[in-house]
């Protein structure tokens, strides 16, 4: 019986860019899908941002059709007034998947880190380097957004494994 297809859609989420990766999961073997940004225009007003992010998440959903999906959970230390706006592209992205069926699950992002490097304060340039060396890319991927979702989908694969 061959094993079955499991497609998770990692999800780094922004009000300017929204990074999303889609790994392709059967057995032991991981195959990047897809990879890239939903942006959205700074002077253009919060509520026609959302909606370009809304219209641009779902034709990934449309292009890629994910088992599942993980978004990386908000961690705002610094700059608290990015939460709120942030928090509105979580609740869209969470809207678009509800509607579809796709269960998401939210992972830190010390456990992204901890996934893909064994260690919780790791630089984002080594979650890249460890990235391209699990993806079997050529190079590291731009912008880091999309690197990061790559790691927030791997990181749920890992997750999956530790269920097991």
């Amino acid at each position: 019986m061959p094993e079955a297809r499991l497609r998770i859609l990692g999800v780094d989420p922004g009000l300017a860019r929204l990074g999303y990766a889609v790994i392709e999961a059967t057995g032991d073997t991981l195959r990047l899908v897809g990879a890239g940004l939903v942006t959205t225009a700074a002077r253009a007003c919060r509520a026609s941002r959302l909606h370009e992010i809304a219209e641009g998440f779902e034709s990934v959903l449309d292009d890629f059709d994910p088992t599942e999906a993980a978004i990386e959970r908000l961690a705002f230390t610094r700059n608290v007034s990015s939460a709120l706006p942030v928090s509105e592209v979580v609740g869209v992205v969470r809207l678009a998947l509800w509607r579809r069926g796709v269960v998401a699950y939210d992972i830190s992002p010390n456990t992204v880190k901890n996934a893909a490097t064994s260690g919780g304060s790791a630089a984002k340039e080594q979650v890249q380097r460890t990235v391209v060396r699990l993806l079997g890319l050529d190079e590291p991927p731009q912008p880091p957004d999309v690197a990061d979702a790559m790691a927030i989908a791997y990181t749920r694969l890992a997750q999956r494994r530790w269920e097991r």
